[in-house]
């Protein structure tokens, strides 16, 4: 669960540069965790991005830019998972929709 200030907080962050948003033909995804991930497995989690799939984390979230498809991605979201624990996963415009539609005032 997220209250409405941490769902448009989400909303509003870049977490990358710009030009490697506009440079990806993949949906910045968004994993919504349950509880902050450790500081050992954020430096673990890190460490599987690559050339081709960026990530950095807010506060209980992880922010995922594959540079395509995310079914074209190399990225082992399993193992991922099993390092920050579990998710729920939505692009970053799901989100942002959501917030200026139900959060906008």
């Amino acid at each position: 669960m997220r209250s409405a200030q941490e769902v448009s907080a989400i909303a509003t962050r870049r977490p990358f540069p710009a030009g490697a948003v506009r440079a990806s033909t993949g949906k910045l995804q968004v994993a919504l965790l349950a509880r902050p991930a450790p500081a050992r497995a954020r430096k673990q989690a890190l460490a599987l991005a690559g050339a081709h799939d960026l990530l950095a984390f807010g506060e209980r979230e992880l922010y995922w830019l594959p540079r395509a498809r995310m079914t074209d991605s190399e990225l082992d979201l399993a193992r991922l998972e099993g390092l920050v624990g579990p998710w729920t996963m939505r692009t970053k415009a799901t989100i942002e929709q959501l917030a200026e539609r139900h959060l906008s005032a």
